[in-house]
């Protein structure tokens, strides 16, 4: 062991971040040096200080090699740990037509204000061309169209708009200036609304068919849950819900400290109240966003997760995943459950990039020949 540790240390095992060495030539090679090692007998008895300092050191390296057990890394061209099955459902939520239509429309508005903008950009342009020419962006009518992406979770939203003839804007600056994340502002529209605006949604119903079909896990406690989206006004609103529901649930937020991040997490995976909750249950149900559960947070007391679409990005969704199917997960499966929604085109347009920035290009040179400037040359095939 000893041995095996002097020739990690020259290979520098602990910033080996990928874990190179624990695949087969790598490992092959560092075994021949140990080998080399042993028989030039270099090494001498030790005293229990240092021979326990290596079992440490070790015991730190078969910990690597266990806590990446999720990614594709091998040992010898074998798993490093078999892990129990995950079962993955893709959950097809589609939209009435009648809603489809409406979100089509906004969708064509807005590109369309994006059109009127960059042309009155040109116009500026051509007058003035001693500035660099503006360029058409794509993420400037995605940031616009969230509100869409939204309302195909909570499709009473467009009813509830034309209703109290508002705008409802859910970013993230009104989250912070509402302090949301601390209770929330109570006027809020949709929070008085926020019953109609789930019986509306067909996620919702899916995610209370999951909550209620809840077990017990491996040691049989009461069965955690996680669900996973990628835009905080839906965690909140997904909170205002299920806590009238009566379910506990514990929601981090990005605008929290990272102290009181941990708390939360630390409460739902160690059973344990939420400081200053009302209750003394702890929480069952974790509401986030991905970015803020990241590679340091793992949810092993919970076997299943939902993530609510858009998670349009693999990596996403294998992140996510990684927060139940871990080392020390003891549960004989997981469960992941990801609520599909095709219906909005800006999602299809994101799945498809090379579709999306070269439909955005052709845009673009068509409105500089319109204002009378010849657009530069792109050669859309490998855009």
């Amino acid at each position: 062991m000893l041995s095996w540790m002097m020739i990690l240390a020259t290979a520098g095992w602990e910033n080996d971040a990928r874990l190179q060495f624990a695949q087969h030539d790598q490992w092959k090679t560092l075994s021949a040096r140990v080998q080399l090692l042993i028989s030039k007998k270099q090494l001498f008895r030790t005293d229990q200080i240092e021979f326990w300092s290596a079992a440490h050191q070790f015991g730190q390296v078969l910990k690597c090699l266990m806590i990446h057990c999720t990614t594709k890394t091998s040992w010898f061209n074998k798993p490093i740990m078999e892990l129990p099955p995950n079962c993955h459902h893709d959950v097809l939520c589609s939209l009435e037509p009648k809603v489809r239509d409406k979100l089509q429309q906004h969708e064509e508005c807005e590109i369309q204000k994006l059109k009127d903008s960059y042309m009155r950009s040109l116009q500026e342009w051509k007058k003035h061309s001693q500035e660099s020419k503006s360029e058409l962006s794509s993420q400037t009518f995605f940031k616009k169209s969230h509100i869409n992406w939204i309302i195909a979770i909570f499709p009473a939203l467009l009813d509830l708009m034309k209703t109290e003839q508002c705008e409802l804007k859910l970013i993230n600056k009104e989250m912070m200036e509402n302090r949301w994340h601390a209770g929330g502002d109570k006027e809020a529209l949709y929070i008085h609304a926020i019953d109609a605006l789930a019986n509306s949604s067909s996620k919702c119903c899916v995610i209370q068919h999951i909550l209620q079909g809840m077990g017990r896990d491996y040691c049989g406690h009461p069965e955690k849950i996680v669900i996973l989206t990628e835009f905080p006004r839906v965690v909140h609103m997904l909170e205002m819900w299920l806590q009238k529901q009566g379910y506990c649930i514990t929601a981090v937020y990005s605008s929290m400290s990272v102290e009181d991040q941990d708390m939360c997490i630390n409460a739902f995976n160690q059973d344990l109240p939420l400081p200053g909750g009302e209750t003394d249950a702890s929480p069952g149900v974790l509401i986030s966003i991905l970015e803020i559960l990241g590679v340091g947070y793992t949810c092993v007391c919970a076997f299943q997760l939902i993530l609510l679409s858009p998670s349009w990005l693999e990596r996403d969704e294998a992140q996510g995943k990684a927060h139940i199917h871990h080392y020390r997960q003891m549960n004989e499966a997981t469960y992941t459950y990801c609520l599909v929604c095709r219906d909005v085109q800006v999602k299809s347009n994101i799945l498809d990039q090379q579709a999306m920035w070269k439909s955005f290009n052709e845009l673009a040179m068509s409105l500089q020949r319109e204002v009378g400037i010849v657009p530069d040359i792109i050669d859309l095939d490998t855009v």
